[in-house]
């Protein structure tokens, strides 16, 4: 049985003291809002190294990483960032966080307590702001997800691959076009 259809069958039934709308809203304080829907998504949980900050990423989509080898993501991370993407994203404990703009169009974010890097924030207008790209090494269980893309490949030393043949490579011009901003990273 779907959950809409038992919401409205409470509503309708036993408890006719309650509108509808109240009941819902009653239910929404003891489940999250997508349990009640006739789609639950897929849940990956995350935290940084000490627990401090934790998140849970609510997306059926989540099913590949990528590498970003920009020279912001090189020093943040002391190599490579290996992340995941998503705009479905509850963080909790965000007053442990730190962030700051890396860039004009991304803002990142660590744990005050033991320094993890956790997410960059895609800041620029478009169809990319918003969308938090969580280190994959953050979340709980990852063994699922496949790396499928490099971007700012046309930074990436020349000493080791990742990709594949089949995957996506994204030179820094190709993600400015896709996301907005420049090469003013600091």
């Amino acid at each position: 049985m779907h959950a809409m259809p038992f919401v409205r069958l409470l509503c309708s039934t036993a408890f006719l003291a309650l509108d509808c709308n109240s009941f819902q809203k009653f239910l929404s304080h003891i489940r999250p809002r997508h349990y009640f829907t006739s789609r639950n998504m897929s849940s990956f949980d995350g935290a940084c190294a000490c627990g401090a900050v934790t998140y849970t990423i609510q997306d059926d989509d989540l099913k590949e990483a990528a590498i970003c080898h920009c020279k912001v993501c090189q020093a943040w991370s002391g190599g490579v960032f290996v992340y995941v993407a998503s705009k479905h994203v509850d963080i909790k404990n965000k007053e442990n966080l730190t962030t700051w703009n890396s860039s004009d169009w991304a803002e990142r974010a660590f744990c005050q307590t033991c320094g993890s890097s956790l997410y960059c924030k895609i800041t620029a207008p478009g169809p990319m702001q918003g969308e938090h790209h969580f280190g994959a090494g953050t979340l709980k269980d990852w063994k699922d997800i496949k790396l499928k893309k490099e971007i700012f490949i046309d930074r990436k030393p020349n000493g080791y691959e990742f990709v594949e043949h089949g995957g996506t490579k994204m030179t820094m011009e190709e993600i400015f076009a896709l996301w907005g901003g420049s090469d003013d990273q600091k």
